[in-house]
């Protein structure tokens, strides 16, 4: 846990892992497996870590954090492969006038971010 709150989250994903995989399941384990990978920007194994809390916590609120975490990737990381293809199609198109031109998106990352607020 104290990885994932000092914004180690390569290190928090491994710990959380092996916690998991070492038979600790918790649905607080689970969930914090699954936005340690959606903060390191792997959100194909977060989107399958969110898809496994659902289904094995329903009714919990872990999997209804789970669930809204899975609906954010599913909307964004969506969107963004659309306008990686809208990209990639453009570039074709004037591949003819610019031969060098590749696309190379950023990747789709869902990162909580901390907002420190002064009372």
């Amino acid at each position: 846990m104290e990885a994932y709150k000092g914004g180690n989250y390569k290190v928090a994903a491994l710990k959380f892992h092996g916690a998991v995989a070492g038979g600790f399941h918790t649905p607080t384990a689970w969930l914090y497996l699954g936005h340690s990978y959606n903060a390191t920007g792997d959100t194909k194994r977060a989107a399958q870590v969110y898809r496994t809390i659902t289904a094995k916590f329903s009714g919990k609120p872990e999997a209804k954090s789970a669930s809204q975490s899975l609906n954010l990737i599913n909307r964004y990381c969506g969107e963004h492969a659309q306008s990686k293809a809208t990209l990639q199609e453009q570039a074709e198109a004037l591949s003819d006038r610019l031969p060098r031109l590749r696309v190379r998106p950023a990747g789709c990352r869902l990162v909580r971010r901390k907002f420190p607020f002064k009372s």
